[in-house]
């Protein structure tokens, strides 16, 4: 009976994948290919690593990995910033790269550099699953958070596995080195794939911001400048009732109001200790109470005239908003 390993197999459907992404065409189209691509050769030259011994294959194994987190970033980056990507990204795998390919005259620490840089960008997407995206619907925030933490703890999950391999082979003399990476890259991989995917299904195009947004990563505001940006903001809401645009996202909002996304999102928090999504679902919960209680709308009329765009998104808001669910929050006010 015909074998085929399974990283082969794991190969051959992240290409089916692609192709079907690259049918659909999404807004993220291109980052998501490339990462998919990008999974697809990971598995391969796994699977060609442990089944024939070409140099060639020893060489592309390590770079191919030091792109996997850096990609993994970019691809939820540009969910979170509407900037273009840094070339500082690059120098981590650049430097893999060339001790990978000198690596017959000398012996590089490559699995060392590995582990620090899995391990860098598995703790910055930690930090970044507590800020704001700005691409992103703000119903669809939590979903994006929820990603950020699976992709971070799974980006640490292959440093660590590094760090096993490392130890088998100083103790063990590589006897599960096989073993272990087929399993690691089988989770690792499909994972982020998976991750990467809904993140760019969920993200949404930006037309260009008349808001100058330098450097704001370290910027700071005051109480009464916090004030003053929640105050302009809840006036917006309430005059324009722009929370009822169910595709509305940080990035709109801050275009809406001529201020930086990273001010607002700053000011929301520093005010109201929540986030901007959860600040926007609000509104619309406050509209879908009052329609529940003077109207006779459906609930399903009243989840999309309030801005939602599903009907778990909006049992989820309404039961932490209201604790109570829709249905019985209208009982209890006929």
């Amino acid at each position: 009976m015909l074998s085929i390993p399974l990283p082969y197999i794991a190969s051959l459907f992240f290409l089916l994948i692609t192709g079907l992404v690259w049918v659909k065409r999404p807004v993220a189209v291109n980052r998501i290919t490339a990462f998919l691509l990008l999974c697809s050769a990971s598995t391969l030259v796994v699977g060609l690593r442990w089944t024939v011994d070409i140099q060639l294959v020893k060489f592309l194994q390590p770079v191919l990995a030091s792109l996997l987190p850096v990609m993994a970033w970019y691809c939820f980056f540009m969910a979170e910033r509407v900037t273009s990507f840094s070339v500082k990204h690059a120098v981590a795998p650049c430097i893999i790269f060339l001790s990978s390919l000198t690596y017959p005259w000398w012996t590089p620490p490559i699995d060392f550099m590995l582990v620090g840089l899995f391990i860098w960008y598995g703790v910055r997407l930690l930090l970044a699953a507590q800020s704001d995206p700005e691409r992103v619907r703000f119903f669809d925030v939590q979903t994006i958070t929820n990603l950020k933490y699976t992709a971070g703890i799974m980006l640490l999950f292959s440093a660590a596995i590094d760090a096993t391999l490392s130890m088998d082979i100083a103790f063990f003399q590589g006897e599960n080195v096989s073993n272990i990476l087929t399993f690691s890259y089988l989770v690792l991989i499909p994972t982020l794939a998976i991750a990467v995917l809904v993140v760019g299904s969920l993200t949404c195009g930006h037309a260009p911001s008349p808001v100058p947004e330098q450097d704001t990563s370290n910027i700071q505001l005051d109480f009464d400048t916090a004030t003053d940006i929640v105050e302009k903001l809840s006036c917006h809401m309430e005059q324009e009732h722009t929370y009822l645009d169910p595709n509305l996202t940080l990035d709109r909002l801050a275009r809406k109001l001529r201020l930086p996304s990273r001010q607002i999102s700053l000011a929301v928090n520093l005010i109201y200790h929540r986030n901007v999504s959860r600040v926007i679902n609000e509104y619309r919960i406050k509209r879908a109470q009052t329609l529940l209680k003077t109207t006779e709308l459906s609930i399903t009329e009243i989840y999309l005239d309030s801005g939602f765009n599903t009907k778990s998104n909006f049992n989820r808001e309404f039961s932490r908003v209201a604790s109570t669910t829709p249905s019985a929050y209208r009982r209890a006010n006929d």
